[in-house]
This record gives structure tokens, C-alpha cells and sequence, in this order.
């Protein structure tokens, strides 16, 4: 009998787990046990923009996402908890009378509250923890554009940027405002009232490691949330400008492009059945090694 050629017929190995892993927004908390054969990880995380407002065309814009990126020891077995930063939702004026300030997108981000002008919802912020909670990398999400006054802060680096009016997140207090930030989550308009006419119309500050602030008055637009590095994190944390995003985020990662990822959104003008558009996604591409 003639022997098999060495190799064949042997039992495959099984699939390896990927190097690289990319997590979007669900709406969730999303885990991942990290593979044999792996002590380090770099996070290459973007957080989500602030949605827009419903007032004037191209008005008050909304705050981008930030950006950071960290490396950090891991040990195979463990489990790490993900945060994919969702964009926070446009303001909404309807055809009739449910009209609406937006969500805060997940996580994070507060609402936003409509009177005359219509505001949109923070951004959620994207981060990365241990399993039992400690913060890894943490970037910020841009506060909701209300559509009139000045563009919201963006969200990400040390301190969030500033709404008209609100304060971004540090790192160790809440954006100022009304209705400030606090810890992982930004200020809700008009303290949560998303559905009720009211002369507090704006948007809702943006999550971050201290979430951006919300502010009273008329049109005003959100604080954005502060980015983060843990103990032992090598790396940096980026804020952008208003609603362009950080200069820093790369063009691609791991071969996928990042264009519209976190990036801010105009206001559009007030007629009705008008909603503004949600703010740029977030996402966290994950790179063992």
C-alpha cells in the first residue's frame, strides 16, 4: 500500500482568530475574550457626532466625534468590554405636533429639546474597558447642533470643545451648563424634556469620559465629551474643530476607509416635516498583537 504524502489526510488546525477586529455601533455594550497566543492591543477608537438641528439652513452645526488611540497589555482569556459610539439623532419639526429634540446617540449622549428651533442629541462616545469597568481608551462624542446659534463643541482630547454656551467634558468634571455633563454621560436640553415645547431649545451635550454640558436659553447648541488614555495606555486622545473631526484620524485602518465616521452635520431650515440628519457614526477597530 502506498503511503499518503505527508500532510495529507491530517486533521486542519483550527481557524485562528483575527488579529484585527472592528466594532460599530449596536445600541449595546459588546464584549470580546481575547485570543491565545496575545498581550498587547492597540484601540483605534472614533466617537459619534452630535446630530443636527432644525432652524436655518447650514446654521449651527454639530460637534464631530474625537479620536483616540491606545495601546495596552492584555492577557489571553480576558474579557474586554466595547462601546461603539452611535451618532446622536436630528432634531425633528413635524407636519403636525409630534415634533421632537433628538436622542443621545448610545453611549452617553444626551438628548436634545425643541421649541422654535429643533436641536439634536449628543454623541455617544466610543470606548474600550476591562471586564470589571476600568476605562482603557475612551473617545469623546461630539455635542447636538441646534440649527441657529454657533456650531456645538466637538467631542475627544482632554477637554471636550464648547457648545454656545456649554462646556466640554474634562478630566475630572462634566461640561458646564444648565444641565451639566457628568461622568460617561452628557447633559440632557431642557433637563431630558425631548417632546414639550419649550424656550430651552438646543442640543444635548456628548458623551466622553466626562460628558459635555447643556445650556439653557434660546437655540443653544451642546458641549462635547472629553476623550481618555488608562493607566498604563500608551497613546493619544484628539479633539477636532466644531464638526470636522480630528485631523489625526487616519484615512484608513486596517485597510477600511474611516470617511464619515464621527463627522458633524449642518443644520437644515425650518419647514415642516423637516429632520436634520443624524451625526457620524462612531467605531473601534481593535489590533492584537
Amino acid at each position: 500500500m502506498f503511503a499518503l504524502p505527508a500532510g495529507l489526510g491530517a486533521a486542519k488546525p483550527a481557524a485562528t482568530v483575527a488579529a484585527w477586529q472592528r466594532f460599530n455601533p449596536t445600541g449595546a455594550e459588546q464584549t470580546f475574550v481575547v485570543p491565545p497566543g496575545f498581550t498587547n492591543c492597540t484601540a483605534y477608537a472614533i466617537g459619534g457626532a452630535g446630530g443636527g438641528g432644525v432652524y436655518a439652513l447650514n446654521g449651527g452645526n454639530s460637534g464631530a466625534g474625537g479620536y483616540s488611540e491606545g495601546t495596552f497589555s492584555v492577557t489571553p482569556g480576558e474579557t474586554l468590554r466595547i462601546r461603539a459610539g452611535a451618532g446622536g439623532q436630528g432634531g425633528h419639526r413635524d407636519v403636525g405636533t409630534a415634533h421632537y429634540g433628538g436622542v443621545g446617540g448610545y453611549p452617553g449622549g444626551g438628548s436634545g429639546s425643541f421649541g422654535d428651533t429643533f436641536g439634536g442629541g449628543g454623541g455617544g462616545y466610543s470606548g474600550v474597558f476591562r471586564n470589571a469597568g476600568a476605562a482603557l481608551v475612551i473617545a469623546g462624542g461630539g455635542g447636538g447642533g441646534s440649527g441657529f446659534s454657533n456650531a456645538a463643541g466637538s467631542g475627544g482630547g482632554a477637554t471636550g470643545g464648547a457648545g454656545n454656551g456649554a462646556g466640554g467634558g474634562s478630566q475630572s468634571a462634566g461640561g458646564t451648563g444648565t444641565w451639566p455633563g457628568s461622568a460617561l454621560q452628557g447633559g440632557n436640553a431642557d433637563n431630558g424634556n425631548r417632546t414639550v415645547f419649550t424656550s430651552n431649545d438646543g442640543g444635548g451635550g456628548g458623551g466622553g469620559y466626562f460628558g459635555g454640558g447643556a445650556v439653557s436659553g434660546d437655540g443653544r447648541s451642546g458641549g462635547g465629551g472629553s476623550g481618555f488614555l488608562g493607566v498604563g495606555v500608551t497613546g493619544n486622545t484628539y479633539g477636532g474643530v466644531n464638526n470636522t473631526r480630528p485631523a489625526q484620524v487616519p484615512a484608513t485602518i486596517n485597510g477600511e476607509s474611516t470617511a464619515g465616521l464621527g463627522v458633524g452635520v449642518p443644520g437644515i431650515a425650518s419647514v415642516a416635516g423637516a429632520t436634520a440628519a443624524n451625526g457620524g457614526a462612531g467605531a473601534i477597530w481593535l489590533h492584537f498583537t
